[in-house]
């Protein structure tokens, strides 16, 4: 059977990009691939060169000279792609081997910011290994471990795909959550886990809170409730995050749901 070479990417470095520009001062790498998947054209190359500077890719195609002294990997023998991208994932919940250890709920109470954290980063580095150079983490990191994971992958500590990350889900009273009173009133299990948004000065404040403590994208969930978001109300969402070029994903599982958030215009 034919190997498969999974994304050149995580083969040589973390995110290459193609260069519309003179290459930056680096090493240089070229790769010799016996196929590359060429995605933006649904074809599938044979006998190809990637020719990668520093962090970019300057070249590709089958007559693309190296240049002395530049390392070369061999994939002759293999098919090469681009790096992969998972567009919804929880990099920092993470399912266990009892069964019983994997209700919602016990890991928010069993685990703290700091260890999910470390679950963040243990999986992160798996999704990498895996060829996944892009990763969207759509919440439910505890009090912001998405973050922490992305700035310590981008000021390189460790290794890790691009994170895209939400920061806290944005919901109404109650968030995803169905607690008793119990929980709500006298340990409030729904925070960090959610900011709860009911009104448009709520709202507005949950869109800052995740700006100012560092998402890159804004999720909200639309109908997780009978008293889900309003089309005007998730339109406010969206204007907000518009404000520092912030685009919205939202958690949807209804008609009306859905209806209200193609209304509204929401990115995803």
């Amino acid at each position: 059977m034919r190997r498969v070479a999974l994304s050149f990417l995580v083969c040589v470095c973390i995110g290459v990009t193609l260069a519309g520009q003179a290459p930056p001062p680096g090493p240089v790498t070229a790769i010799r691939a016996g196929r590359l998947l060429d995605p933006d054209g649904g074809r599938i190359l044979t006998n190809q060169v990637i020719l990668v500077q520093g962090t970019r890719i300057t070249d590709v195609g089958p007559n693309v000279t190296v240049p002395a002294g530049a390392q070369v990997i061999d994939l002759s023998r293999m098919t090469v792609l681009p790096g992969l991208v998972d567009a919804h994932n929880h990099l920092a919940l993470t399912y266990k081997p009892e069964p019983e250890s994997n209700i919602y709920y016990f890991t928010y109470v069993q685990e703290s910011t700091a260890l999910r954290a470390i679950q963040a980063a243990s999986n992160g580095i798996q999704m990498l290994a895996s060829g996944f150079t892009i990763v969207r983490d759509m919440g439910n990191n505890a009090n912001y471990a998405d973050t922490a994971l992305r700035q310590a992958i981008e000021q390189g500590w460790i290794p890790g795909p691009t994170i895209i990350n939400s920061g806290i889900i944005i919901g109404g009273l109650g968030g995803q959550f169905f607690p008793t009173p119990e929980m709500y009133t006298d340990h409030n299990i729904v925070y960090p886990e959610y900011l709860e948004a009911d009104t448009p000065d709520e709202i507005v404040k949950a869109v800052r809170k995740n700006v100012l403590f560092g998402a890159r994208v804004i999720k909200i969930c639309v109908d997780c409730k009978p008293y889900g978001y309003t089309a005007d109300e998730i339109r406010l969402v969206i204007r907000e995050a518009a404000k520092v070029r912030m685009k919205v994903e939202g958690h949807v599982q209804t008609l009306d749901g859905a209806r209200n958030a193609i209304e509204a215009g929401i990115w995803s």
